[in-house]
C-alpha cells in the first residue's frame, strides 16, 4: 500500500511539473501585457484646401474628397503600439465614419494613418508611411486605396485626415480642346 501511495504521489508530481512547464512556455512567448482600453474616433473629411503660392483651389463642397467604405481600416499609433481600428457598423456616412479599436491605457497623443498597413510606423515624433510603387486597380474600383495615404492627429475624439498624396479625376466635356 505504501509503494502504491509513493507511485501515486510521484505520478502526481510529474503531472504537476509538466503542467507548470506548459504555463512557463506560454509566458515566454511574446505577449503584449500592456493594459489596453477601447475607444471610438470619428474620422472627418479634410477641410477645403487652398495650396499657398499656387492657383490651385480644391473645392470639395459638392463631392467630398473622403468616401469611407465599410471595410476600411486605419492604423492608430498611441506612442507604444500600432493599433488596427475598423468602422463601427452603421456609422459610415461616406464623408465621416466612427472607427473603434484598442489603445494603450493612459495614451496622450494619438496619430492615425489610412489605410492600415504593416509598412506604416511611428518612431518618436516621426511618422513613416509607404505609398506602394505599383497600384492594383480592380475592375470595380477607380483607384487603388493603398495609393490614397492620409494622416491625421486625434483631437477631442476626432481625426481630420490630411492627404499625403492624392489623385484628381477630371473629364474634358468638349472635343478639340
Amino acid at each position: 500500500m505504501k509503494a502504491l501511495r509513493t507511485v501515486f504521489i510521484a505520478s502526481l508530481t510529474i503531472v504537476t511539473m509538466a503542467s507548470c512547464n506548459r504555463e512557463v512556455m506560454v509566458d515566454n512567448q511574446e505577449v503584449d501585457l500592456t493594459p489596453k482600453t477601447r475607444i471610438s474616433l470619428t474620422a472627418n473629411e479634410e477641410a477645403q484646401t487652398e495650396i499657398q503660392g499656387s492657383r490651385v483651389i480644391l473645392d470639395f463642397t459638392q463631392t467630398p474628397n473622403v468616401q469611407w467604405s465599410d471595410g476600411d481600416l486605419i492604423a492608430v499609433f498611441d506612442g507604444t503600439t500600432k493599433n488596427q481600428f475598423s468602422i463601427d457598423a452603421g456609422t459610415n456616412t461616406g464623408a465621416t465614419a466612427t472607427f473603434s479599436g484598442d489603445v494603450t491605457e493612459g495614451f496622450t497623443n494619438l496619430f492615425a494613418v489610412y489605410p492600415y498597413s504593416a509598412a506604416n510606423s511611428l518612431s518618436g515624433s516621426s511618422l513613416s508611411v509607404t505609398v506602394p510603387s505599383e497600384q492594383t486597380v480592380s475592375s470595380a474600383a477607380k483607384v487603388d486605396p493603398a495609393a490614397l495615404v492620409s494622416v491625421g492627429q486625434v483631437s477631442s475624439g476626432t481625426i481630420e485626415f490630411k492627404q499625403v498624396c492624392g489623385l484628381l479625376k477630371f473629364e474634358i466635356a468638349s472635343a478639340g480642346i
